[in-house]
């Protein structure tokens, strides 16, 4: 398996990841250059966008083919994607969940309060429409 940034050609391979695993699709494209699949051949395994300027970046859309929950992919997915926003000059990573805290949790992430959340986080279209006020906000700490 391979991680690649995506392309123009892969959306509609993303929307349908994203959907089979109940993740909003709106938005996605409007930052194309940022996100990444894990590819097992032609295969979309899973996607993560990071959006942001550096020191400081929105994590959104991780999803994981339903057929692969459980056996490991999400989580090695996950310390390479954060490696990936590490050499990319990232030092803060942002996250909204309604369901997958705890997984996060374990990835190091820790929650925040919603009014902490630095300006360019809070002006997202994740935090502003996309994700409800109910969805929690973790933050991830990248130390050099």
């Amino acid at each position: 398996m391979q991680i690649s940034k995506a392309h123009s050609t892969d959306f509609a391979n993303i929307h349908a990841l994203l959907k089979a695993n109940d993740l909003p699709v709106e938005g996605v494209n409007e930052v194309q250059g940022a996100y990444y699949l894990l590819k097992n051949g032609e295969k979309l395994m899973a996607v993560a966008g990071i959006e942001g300027s550096a020191p400081t970046a929105l994590l959104r859309s991780v999803a994981v083919d339903v057929q692969m929950h459980n056996r490991g992919i999400g989580t090695q997915f996950m310390i390479d994607i954060l490696s990936l926003a590490n050499e990319q000059g990232f030092r803060q990573i942002y996250l909204l969940t309604e369901t997958a805290s705890k997984f996060y949790e374990r990835l190091g992430f820790t929650i925040e309060d919603r009014s902490q959340a630095p300006e360019s986080i809070r002006k997202s279209s994740e935090f502003t429409s996309m994700c409800p006020t109910s969805a929690t906000l973790m933050k991830y700490i990248i130390i050099k």
